[in-house]
């Protein structure tokens, strides 16, 4: 007997759940809406640690953070669907000089935490951020499975990690780290970063555009590759360091 897929629908301001059940698979979704705001007038940092899922970040003129929180779920059964709902959890910072949001795992695994992750065998789940930040906000991001970082707009330092995705970043300022294993890692900045920074995958391009006249230090490496930087760039012994390194891929300065 051919069964229909069962859907449910409850929507609760700033929350909106669905949930399907299908042959074999139990699948929700939620939407969370955030408005979040630093406290002081110094240095202000956004951290968001996900595990699965995407964080995608554009810079306005506007003080406080607007997260836009997408969570699915998936299990191969009722018991596995419960355990995911109780085990994996969404921690949030308000009101402070760093805020944001941190997935955790079982035993408190994050992103780039002390106890690492582990996959469970049973359920699987993702959180998917949308941001908006104040431009000149120091971001600390973190993702590990199928996920991509994207920055846009930015003008504060910047320390970006994943795994198994690329980072994008376009029209940004400042300087820092974004390291990957397995993507791509490109950047475009609208000014040279005043401070060395660090571009750096295992499988993938590393490509970096900066304006035209800079004149950085470039320690530039692949193995299994090509280096390549624009004749417009003027190296200076003086100049800011920027690493870029790749094992299997080009390296690119524009």
């Amino acid at each position: 007997m051919n069964r229909k897929p069962l859907f449910a629908l409850l929507c609760a301001i700033p929350v909106c759940f669905t949930a399907a059940i299908n042959a074999g698979e139990l699948t929700e979704h939620s939407s969370q809406k955030l408005t979040m705001h630093f406290r002081g007038s110094g240095d202000h940092t956004l951290e968001v640690r996900a595990i699965e899922g995407n964080i995608t970040v554009e810079a306005y003129d506007g003080p406080d953070v607007e997260m836009t929180v997408e969570k699915s779920l998936s299990a191969r059964n009722e018991q596995e669907m419960l355990a995911a709902r109780r085990d994996v959890v969404l921690d949030t910072a308000d009101n402070a000089t760093t805020i944001g949001a941190i997935v955790r795992y079982p035993n408190q695994q994050t992103c780039g935490g002390a106890n690492g992750y582990e996959s469970h065998a049973g359920y699987h789940v993702r959180f998917d951020f949308r941001i908006r930040v104040p431009r000149n906000v120091r971001l600390k991001l973190c993702t590990i499975n199928d996920s991509v970082v994207a920055v846009s707009g930015t003008a504060g330092d910047f320390d970006i990690k994943n795994v198994n995705g690329r980072i994008a970043m376009t029209g940004i300022a400042g300087s820092g780290n974004a390291l990957t294993v397995n993507g791509a890692v490109a950047a475009s900045f609208i000014s040279t970063p005043p401070h060395p920074s660090t571009f750096r995958t295992t499988n993938g391009d590393v490509v970096i555009t900066l304006p035209e006249g800079s004149s950085p230090q470039l320690h530039m490496r692949t193995l299994n590759g090509k280096v390549t930087a624009s004749p417009s760039l003027r190296a200076a012994q003086d100049g800011v360091e920027l690493t870029l390194e790749t094992l299997n891929g080009d390296v690119r300065v524009l």
